[in-house]
């Protein structure tokens, strides 16, 4: 079992002012503590396995969690510990042990108030415009002084001026009486790439968010040829389905061999243009529900692909010298051109598509 002595930035920064709601007036005053080290033995979870995990960095370097007693400082003790990290991963130095107390001085100092703890901007701003300095300099105090008694000496003031900053941005200011504005939202935008190896993104709010990847032009223009290019020679058997129609009337098509050849490839077509028909009657909660349409649309998904494959084989099995060359090559492409568009149908997971489980 590995110990831990720091919560992740992130919870800290999620708790940061729970402690602070909940501690009662009485609470506060009470006799106040001093800060000892602490430290928080995590046990690890068989139901959470995160994919990002700073524990191990956290405890390689050092870093303490501090007891900020009975004072409403967690904010600034959670500021203290990023700054911490972000310096031990920088630089590589262990144990390093930052002042609170000179952050929340520097906060007010920048803000032009005397309270303890605040927000996060206001700690930041205190940070930007005086830096941080090591406890030693000025250790945390069981108690916050108004008007700053204890405050920093001109010299300890200079060397947290000196101190290296880095650079903290906030995607939204704090204002619990407006929302984010599109700019803010676009800053919580994140992209990686995923388990399958391709990219993904990840953004805040309720609005979906679409993004475009830069890929090759070939693909996405063969592929509209090529569904182009099968609508044609699929709507092609329903005028040949006419004329054929229109041969049967005057008693052009009596004893005509292997009629399937022609009529498997139509009905795939006609099962391909259902779809369509059959979701325009669908409105509604109708679309989640088992009924009519719903129940067609499975069946038409389903028969599409086995008519398609069946005219393929029925196309290139039947013998040459007994059906017309010209209607063997009709149904041949028509037939193929149907396989090529089930296997896109597939590849979208539209194949036996059942609308009342999808919901």
């Amino acid at each position: 079992m590995r110990s831990l002595r720091l919560v992740i930035p992130c919870v800290a920064f999620a708790a940061v002012e729970f402690v602070t709601c909940t501690a009662s007036p009485q609470n506060r005053a009470t006799q106040n503590r001093t800060a000892p080290r602490i430290e928080i033995r995590f046990q690890p979870s068989a139901v959470i396995a995160p994919k990002v995990d700073l524990r191990p960095q956290i405890e390689k370097f050092g870093l303490a969690i501090r007891d900020q007693g009975n004072r409403a400082t967690c904010s600034v003790f959670a500021t203290t510990f990023l700054i911490e990290y972000q310096s031990a991963i920088t630089s590589g130095t262990k144990n390093i042990e930052l002042s609170e107390e000179y952050l929340n001085w520097a906060k007010n100092r920048a803000s032009k108030t005397d309270v303890d703890g605040g927000k996060f901007t206001d700690i930041i701003s205190g940070y930007t415009q005086f830096g941080m300095v090591p406890i030693k300099d000025m250790p945390n105090q069981p108690a916050f002084h108004p008007k700053h008694p204890d405050a920093p000496t001109n010299s300890v003031i200079a060397s947290g001026k000196k101190f290296a900053r880095f650079r903290l941005t906030f995607i939204k200011q704090w204002d619990n009486q407006k929302g984010m504005s599109e700019k803010e939202l676009e800053a919580t935008t994140i992209f990686f790439t995923g388990e399958v190896g391709k990219m993904a993104m990840t953004s805040m709010g309720d609005d979906p968010v679409s993004y475009a990847e830069r890929v090759s032009p070939v693909w996405p223009y063969t592929r509209i040829v090529l569904l182009g290019l099968c609508a044609a020679l699929m709507l092609s058997s329903l005028v040949f389905a006419v004329v054929w129609m229109l041969r049967k009337l005057i008693g052009k098509m009596k004893g005509v061999p292997h009629l399937a050849v022609r009529w498997v490839p139509l009905l795939a077509v006609l099962c391909l243009l259902g779809i369509p028909f059959f979701a325009g009657k669908l409105d509604g909660a109708a679309i989640g529900t088992l009924n009519f349409f719903t129940f067609a649309i499975f069946l038409a998904t389903i028969l599409f692909p086995l008519l398609s494959l069946t005219g393929l084989v029925l196309a290139l099995r039947v013998p040459k010298e007994t059906i017309n060359r010209g209607v063997r090559l009709h149904s041949l492409v028509v037939s193929l051109a149907c396989c090529v568009v089930a296997a896109f149908l597939a590849s979208w997971g539209l194949l036996g598509l059942r609308l009342w489980a999808s919901l």
